[in-house]
């Protein structure tokens, strides 16, 4: 089985494959090379980062992480054109990164804490990027990042 961290980013990009390519977005996973303005418009799940919030001394011992994940939107196009378009996807992305029952995340939450926007000249344009950052929290066995403990559950 895969490590934690990439059953995270592959849900993700599971969750929003599907709706994202009906509105013409590409939806990519933990992709490091650089878009041309062609691949554009396009959604990145960039690797998660995470850190141990407890190490419990339950038996079995077991690792609670959270972990930081970025949504990355990516657009090219003219300057007034590319921030109406990635706030439209963003619409679609964080109505999607609601945890529900039907979605098989290994998390115990999922939550948004914000966004941030860059911008840099393209060769059709501008080139902006809209990131949505989320947390998330997940456990597993220690020694074991392969196997999460707790699947997703609706957040109350």
């Amino acid at each position: 089985m895969d490590h934690i961290a990439k059953q995270i980013r592959d849900g993700i990009k599971a969750r929003l494959e599907a709706p994202l390519s009906a509105e013409g977005v590409s939806t990519y996973s933990g992709r490091i090379t650089r878009f041309r303005d062609a691949e554009l418009d396009a959604v990145n799940i960039i690797p998660p980062e995470s850190a141990v919030t407890d190490a419990s001394r339950q038996q079995p011992p077991r690792l609670d992480r959270e972990f930081d994940i970025a949504v990355a939107i990516l657009i090219s196009g003219r300057q007034h054109e590319t921030l109406d378009r990635a706030d439209e996807i963003a619409v679609h992305v964080e109505r999607l990164m609601c945890l529900s029952p039907e979605w098989s995340l290994p998390v115990r939450k999922l939550q948004f804490i914000g966004d941030d926007l860059s911008r840099a000249e393209g060769a059709d344009g501008e080139l902006l990027t809209k990131t949505l950052r989320y947390v998330a929290t997940a456990a597993h066995p220690a020694g074991a990042p392969d196997q999460p403990m707790i699947s997703a559950q609706p957040v109350r």
